[in-house]
């Protein structure tokens, strides 16, 4: 001990390296040994964490591929469908690409477009050609209410009433606005206050669809000044069963095309002649206006003459 006290003091450097050396040597060993066996526990532990982290990772990727299917095909879908399921990315794509092979099959059909078929013109539908400079009737509705509001007839002038149609009867030499009628104060069903027009009872059917499209129309009148005058329907009863009345909607380009199948006078006081105003499966018109015998203290006629027509063609103006 004495021997390493002197050689300590004559060389203490020798000593510090032949002591001191070995000790700071297994030192830093046991540190670097330390920390190597902790880096593989920490390589470890991340490994570890890391496993269940692969789930999420696969659900990003088919959370990104459904976001594309809005605008891929359906083959894509299907891959990712199957990956958000929990199959793998590659099962994905084959079933992807197995869809696509197959057409599709097991996809819906897509629906055929149903193309309608256009209407025929109006000229080709009709018997006999249509000549305006014949009709002679109807041709003075801008006059509007002329008429006074008793007796049958009712508010049908203005805005309100007016409609985007108009009749045609070449046999009757009418071409008519129509305009729409309710009912006098009793109930009954009204007549027009021009009687330049066709009136068409709003409570019956639209021109063109089932049922009984009720019209009404003035064989002559008497103004509000005491004028006297014939109406639109003054030559009513020259048509006969088999000639054609179109109504036009002018507005829609659209014609629909009737064929007389009965005109018939009336007594408006016989209950049977009521069947004229019910509803029909079919489509038809029936148009109304006075005849018979006039009564001067009452202002009317004794009877009615009818004229009943069935749709037979839409036609395109």
């Amino acid at each position: 001990m004495n021997a390493l006290r002197e050689l300590w003091r004559d060389n203490p450097y020798t000593v510090a390296a032949v002591v001191i050396a070995p000790l700071v040597f297994g030192l830093v060993f046991a540190v670097i040994w330390i920390l190597a066996r902790g880096g593989d526990d920490a390589a470890t532990v991340a490994q570890v964490e890391e496993q269940p982290a692969r789930t999420p990772v696969v659900v990003q990727v088919a959370s990104s591929a459904e976001q594309e299917t809005a605008d891929a095909p359906a083959a894509q879908s299907g891959a990712a469908g199957a990956a958000s399921s929990g199959t793998t990315a590659a099962q994905a794509e084959t079933n992807g690409q197995g869809a696509a092979s197959s057409g599709q099959e097991s996809g819906p059909a897509a629906a055929e477009p149903v193309e309608s078929e256009p209407l025929p013109t109006l000229e080709e539908v009709l018997v006999s050609a249509i000549d305006d400079s014949t009709f002679r009737y109807g041709t003075e509705a801008e006059r509007g209410a002329i008429l006074p509001i008793d007796n049958g007839i009712v508010p049908s002038s203005g805005p309100r009433h007016a409609t985007s149609w108009e009749l045609l009867l070449p046999t009757a030499r009418i071409r008519a606005d129509i305009v729409s009628l309710g009912r006098t104060p009793s109930g009954a069903l009204g007549a027009p206050d021009n009687p330049f027009v066709v009136g068409w009872f709003d409570l019956s059917a639209n021109p063109g669809e089932a049922g009984n499209t009720i019209l009404a129309g003035h064989r002559d009148y008497e103004d509000i000044d005491g004028n006297i005058g014939v109406g639109v329907c003054w030559e009513l009863d020259r048509v006969q069963v088999g000639d054609q009345m179109v109504i036009r909607d002018v507005e829609q380009s659209i014609a629909w095309v009737y064929e007389v199948t009965e005109s018939v006078v009336v007594d408006p006081s016989d209950p049977a002649s009521l069947r004229y105003l019910t509803y029909s499966t079919e489509p038809i018109i029936t148009l109304i206006t006075c005849t018979g015998s006039f009564d001067s203290r009452t202002h009317n006629y004794s009877h009615r003459l009818v004229v009943v027509a069935t749709l037979q063609a839409t036609a395109s103006t």
